[in-house]
């Protein structure tokens, strides 16, 4: 048994160290920009990806999935409220105020930047949530997709902007987004074993369309924005060196402190 759980960390561990490597592809260094013909075959193909998704799969897996067992439906509508953005951006966005006012105590230098690097590190999470979320919100009610609840009435391909409507706010999927972002942030912070907090987000976007409030195309969709826009706060951070410097000459960054905590 010893041995089989040793070979299962050392896949996770070379999945992981993967993994990193295609964070450094986006986290790098500035590379040479996109031409517009590349900006406009890359378009082309995530709206027909999205067009592909929403005539083909949606319907299908939104009805597959949504008449799981009860039991198992059940579960899921307990787990989404995981995916909801209030339980992350209060306690990071209370803990990074705390951490900065407390760091301007007289309480030594030490305890000072073990505040501050806690406090920051709270800051970090907060924006890598809220930045991409703040997008999705934008989008979902500027877009305004007509949601599972109007499937059989409007079909999957439905758009007609409610903001006020939550059933017309569908794409892409709020949930998807502040877990994935979450998730994304955690691995960036923790390293290789805070992968594992992409579980938990694949669960969470998977009870969205369990729970029959989105489809497969608005969980992607979310999947993506969240990471992407994770990466582009972290990467917003490292060129201005807020908490995260460089190590050696790679990539690979680590937490900015004074000293080891």
């Amino acid at each position: 048994m010893i041995v089989a759980l040793l070979k299962k960390s050392a896949i996770f561990c070379n999945l992981s160290q993967k993994a990193t490597r295609m964070v450094n592809i986006f986290t790098g260094p500035a590379r040479k920009r996109w031409s517009p013909l590349m900006i406009t075959l890359a378009t082309l193909f995530v709206l027909g990806a999205f067009y592909f998704s929403a005539t083909m799969l949606d319907r299908q897996i939104s009805t597959t999935l949504t008449n799981w067992p009860p039991q198992i439906v059940f579960w899921f509508e307990q787990l989404t409220r995981l995916g909801e953005s209030d339980w992350i951006l209060i306690p990071t966005l209370s803990i990074w105020v705390a951490g900065q006012s407390v760091s301007l105590l007289p309480i030594g230098y030490r305890f000072k930047w073990r505040f501050r690097t806690f406090g920051a590190g709270a800051g970090f999470i907060f924006c890598a949530v809220a930045v991409p979320g703040l997008i999705s919100a934008l989008f979902k009610r500027g877009l305004g997709r007509a949601r599972p609840v109007h499937m059989d009435e409007l079909g999957t391909l439905h758009f007609e902007p409610h903001w006020g409507d939550w059933t017309f706010q569908s794409f892409p999927s709020g949930h998807a987004t502040t877990s994935f972002a979450l998730a994304t942030a955690i691995f960036l912070v923790a390293g290789r074993w805070g992968a594992l907090a992409y579980v938990g987000a694949v669960l969470i976007a998977l009870s969205r369309i369990v729970d029959g409030v989105h489809y497969f195309s608005d969980v992607v969709a979310g999947t993506f924005l969240g990471v992407l826009g994770a990466l582009w706060v972290y990467r917003f951070y490292r060129d201005r060196r807020w908490g995260f410097v460089p190590q050696n000459s790679t990539h690979r960054l680590r937490w900015g402190v004074p000293f080891r905590v």
